[in-house]
């Protein structure tokens, strides 16, 4: 190739040159952007999972705080019964063991 054929070449390509170059940036910003818009909405899903988690174990913490409740209460009314009624046998008991002497 001589000098005068890559003259020719070059002045084919010189007016090109800017636009080419923009092109490339552009499309450089293009991907850079996509990027950070990938980067950021998996961030936003992963926040939005541990809230979801969060929100799941704050659930179930509470049934289970009202189970627990549920449990003690029908426990202390069971106690209660069981006093009354241990409290009534005594009591007749004594009677009994009174009305014996």
């Amino acid at each position: 190739m001589d000098s005068c054929s890559l003259s020719a070449v070059l002045d084919i390509l010189t007016p090109a040159l800017p636009s080419l170059v923009g092109t490339l940036i552009g499309g450089a910003v293009t991907l850079l952007a996509t990027c950070m818009t990938a980067r950021h909405q998996n961030k936003l899903e992963d926040k939005r999972l541990d809230a979801s988690r969060e929100d799941e174990w704050r659930r179930f913490e509470r049934d289970n705080l009202a189970g627990l409740q549920e449990a003690i209460q029908r426990g202390m009314r069971a106690t209660g019964k069981c006093c009354l009624q241990m409290d009534k046998l005594a009591t007749e008991g004594k009677e009994l063991a009174d009305w014996i002497c």
